[in-house]
């Protein structure tokens, strides 16, 4: 069954396609084009392909999947994009979103720079957020993490599940294992102290109404 869109899908043809991009402002490519745009209004507009002819994507297209995460997170009190509006083009079977992003710093490069260590604190506690209200990211690590005023909160949100209860102790683990494996972020968590990150973590994690 497709997943269904909370937002809804437009159809455009592949010359507007083409009028969007010439319209915006390049900020990510890949191999097969851009990826990451800006618009004259601040706004992002990203390109989603499906990269194989068979796989999930053609029943829960990656776009819609970005799309749904951000309007259930928003629905959990944890700051993430804001989407506007989602296209598809047929002809080049590509999906588009345009959103408002989310304002703030990646936090890794305010980790290597921060010498205060409430910084890690308030990392172990929304980490520990996340999973008390069933978000398993399995795309998380520093630089998906926004530092926004006083809070934390998600970017890159495609790759994400959001259960209705808190995660079991075997998706902890796991989302961790995914974690740890960004030497950049290992190494920052050594920095500060992994037994110390874990305290504050568990610590965190009993407090039931944590909201990340």
């Amino acid at each position: 069954m497709l997943l269904k869109s909370l937002l809804p899908i437009t159809v455009i043809s592949a010359n507007e396609l083409d009028q969007l991009i010439d319209s915006a402002e390049l900020l990510v490519a890949d191999l097969a084009g851009p990826k990451v745009m800006k618009l004259d209004n601040g706004n992002i507009i990203k390109l989603f392909r499906r990269k194989r002819l068979l796989s999930s994507a053609m029943f829960a297209p990656y776009a819609v999947r970005f799309t749904n995460n951000a309007f259930k997170l928003k629905t959990l009190d944890i700051p993430t994009i804001t989407p506007l509006s989602l296209v598809y083009c047929r002809q080049r079977k590509i999906h588009i979103i345009e959103y408002q992003p989310l304002d703030g710093e990646l936090l890794r490069g305010l980790l290597q720079e921060s010498k205060d260590n409430k910084l890690f604190e308030l990392t172990a506690e929304f980490i520990a957020g996340l999973h008390n209200k069933g978000v398993y990211f399995r795309s998380l690590h520093f630089e998906n993490i926004i530092y926004h005023g006083s809070r934390l909160g998600l970017i890159d949100i495609a790759d994400m599940k959001i259960y209705p209860g808190p995660l079991s102790h075997s998706l902890r683990k796991r989302n961790f294992h995914h974690f740890m494996r960004y030497p950049a972020d290992a190494e920052l968590i050594h920095r500060y102290g992994e037994d110390k990150f874990a305290a504050i973590y568990q610590k965190a994690l009993q407090n039931k109404n944590n909201i990340a």
